[in-house]
């Protein structure tokens, strides 16, 4: 071969490669199903060239198989005009295989007027089962020994193997005695202040869960954040409170009347009301946090253990974090390290404030309250406002106005 033949079938080379490298591979997402459940799934194809055809072994972890035939999504079907005017309908040929081993080879071919043009989306569909005695937990669905050709018919890419999580989880169904009737389990989850979020076993959808803990004595209020929502009788026990503004150095909570899971709260034991477990009604465990926010102010729930730099935080991101103090009832900037155990709350500030104490004032959300001036004394310049949110320096005797969150008659 002479050295310019040879220079030609070098440059060829590299131009299939760079054809090659536009990636192609085919993906599916992950999910969840139940022991005996059968669930819709899809293959998506990824790919910036037409595909004219492509291959890929399924393959299933015990406990979970295909439960229907592989079809095309009918969306990728299609239609064109032939040279007489004439619509034709285009298909995509699908077939496949089983192996001894509960795998699936699948293959498909489209037609030459119509490929697999450059998208992103689901390519083939099918059902799979979970047998009745799956195991709970994590596994996975694999994809390999794909191959995938483009529109020419032949260039091909052969992508790695992909993989989707399985999911695996259980519903309790409670009997009389509050052992699940299916499994034999207890269906209530009880955590405390030791148990950090990693439920055993942990993809079961409980029935009920309880949180014990008690305030330390002498003190009214407390942090909280749970991973589920107080239930009614948990709600006339303890009164929660949520962040609502910020003004100086003082710092306003308001009661709410229905908390929420993974929303970090001030709580106390209503007067009249002694101190027990706090209940769940039938309800998922989750880990999606939620920040409450007043002004440059976050309110931020943990779950978990978890020591926070403080000192770093201050110096690289100019975030200072308070901590609760019961004792005084006020937040105290900390300054070096943060331990937060699990199921409480604390503050951060992103901004560069002075304050080295935030008091706290909490409204009980029960209507207006005559408040003498006296009691006004100690507040924070610039905390009574009237009933549009304006501040007043100067409040008038028997006016309402909107004082530590509530709605009060000045004296």
């Amino acid at each position: 071969m002479s050295m310019k033949n040879m220079f030609a079938t070098a440059m060829l080379l590299v131009a299939s490669q760079v054809y090659v490298c536009a990636q192609a591979t085919l993906t599916m997402s992950d999910f969840e199903i139940m022991p005996g459940e059968s669930k819709t799934v899809t293959i998506d194809m990824t790919n910036s060239l037409p595909i004219r055809a492509f291959q890929v072994q399924v393959v299933f972890p015990e406990g979970v198989t295909m439960a229907s035939r592989p079809t095309v999504v009918p969306d990728r079907e299609g239609s064109y005009e032939d040279e007489f005017g004439e619509t034709v309908q285009c298909t995509k040929t699908l077939g496949y295989n089983k192996w001894e081993d509960g795998s699936y080879m699948i293959t498909v071919n489209a037609d030459d007027a119509i490929p697999f043009s450059g998208t992103e989306g689901p390519v083939i569909t099918f059902k799979v089962k979970a047998a009745a005695d799956a195991a709970l937990g994590e596994t996975s669905i694999t994809l390999q020994d794909m191959e995938l050709v483009y529109e020419d018919g032949y260039t091909y890419v052969r992508p790695e193997s992909t993989t989707c999580k399985v999911t695996v989880y259980h519903k309790h169904t409670p009997g009389e005695d509050g052992i699940c009737t299916s499994c034999s389990e207890p269906v209530e989850l009880v955590i405390d202040d030791t148990k950090r979020l990693d439920f055993q076993p942990e993809y079961t959808t409980y029935a009920k869960m309880t949180y014990n803990r008690k305030i330390a004595e002498g003190t009214k209020y407390a942090t909280l954040t749970l991973p589920f929502a107080p239930d009614a009788a948990s709600c006339a026990v303890y009164a929660f409170y949520t962040l609502t503004s910020v003004n100086g150095d003082c710092i306003y909570f308001d009661e709410v009347e229905t908390p929420v899971a993974n929303t970090p709260y001030l709580y106390c034991v209503r007067d009249g009301q002694v101190e027990g477990a706090i209940t769940g009604d039938i309800t998922a465990p989750t880990t999606e946090l939620v920040e409450t926010q007043a002004g440059g102010w976050s309110f931020v729930g943990s779950l978990t253990n978890q020591v926070i730099d403080c000192a770093s935080e201050i110096t690289n991101n100019n975030v200072y974090h308070y901590a609760y103090y019961a004792p005084d009832n006020v937040w105290n900037r900390v300054l070096k390290s943060l331990t937060v155990i699990p199921y409480r709350a604390f503050l951060k500030q992103n901004a560069n404030v002075q304050t080295a104490r935030m008091r706290i004032f909490i409204g009980d959300a029960t209507g207006i309250h005559e408040v003498p001036a006296a009691e006004i004394d100690g507040l924070c310049p610039e905390v009574i406002y009237d009933l549009q949110g304006r501040v007043i320096s100067h409040p008038v005797k028997g006016q309402i106005y909107l004082i530590g969150g509530e709605k009060r008659i000045y004296r």
